[in-house]
């Protein structure tokens, strides 16, 4: 019995091998997207980070209250490109409870609050390069919320929001990964509730990983 020639059978192989491995060019489908092109920013889970401070106040109170709220998920789509703009902000924050002694008599109960931008919102690109991208918007954020009566009941309030406030919205690359900050500010009066509490003075930071693609 006659056995292949080593020699051919090793180069035949490494023909093979060559033949099967990525052609010279070809871009690295490992590579993350470039974010200095027009691209779709996207979330919807719960943040890394994410809170909102205001003061509370109410007229049967003068004495103001810090509360501090844990932002539970960011639903969050905006483009870049020709017309940046801003198709979600929503942020789900639950429920709040100020105590009787610091608003008489009996403190105040507010469930599933959900602050959110009325989007489409423009967007001004602040800063743009290959791993970042810096975008500005003045919008007011509305605050839909319901309130806990005396027997339980859960009753739906109006939406109510801001005056236009400064949104800022940071995207960065790194380590492979792609993180959306999001900040807003709302000096002075922010949200109130007729005859039974004001929030003012807010502070919104939110931390979340993001998905980009190419923008359609």
């Amino acid at each position: 019995m006659r056995y292949p020639n080593l020699l051919s059978i090793l180069l035949v192989g490494g023909m093979m091998v060559s033949g099967c491995g990525p052609k010279e060019g070809a871009p690295d489908q490992t590579a993350p997207m470039p974010l200095d092109m027009p691209v779709k920013v996207t979330t919807r889970q719960a943040p890394m980070a994410g809170q909102l401070v205001l003061t509370a106040q109410g007229p049967i109170s003068p004495q103001p209250t810090a509360v501090q709220l844990t932002v539970q998920e960011i639903h969050l789509t905006l483009t870049t490109g020709e017309h940046p703009k801003l198709y979600q902000l929503e942020l789900p924050i639950g429920d709040v409870a100020i105590p009787a002694d610091k608003l008489p008599p009996k403190g105040l109960q507010l469930k599933n609050l959900v602050a959110s931008a009325e989007a489409p919102v423009p967007l001004e690109i602040v800063h743009m390069q290959s791993d970042a991208i810096e975008v500005h918007a003045t919008t007011p954020l509305w605050l839909h919320w319901s309130a806990v009566l005396s027997d339980g009941t859960i009753w739906p309030l109006g939406p109510v929001h801001t005056a236009p406030l400064e949104l800022d919205i940071d995207v960065a690359q790194s380590g492979g990964a792609v993180v959306a900050d999001v900040h807003a500010s709302c000096p002075g009066d922010c949200w109130s509730m007729d005859g039974v509490a004001n929030l003012r003075d807010g502070s919104l930071y939110v931390e979340s990983s993001v998905e980009v693609q190419a923008a359609e």
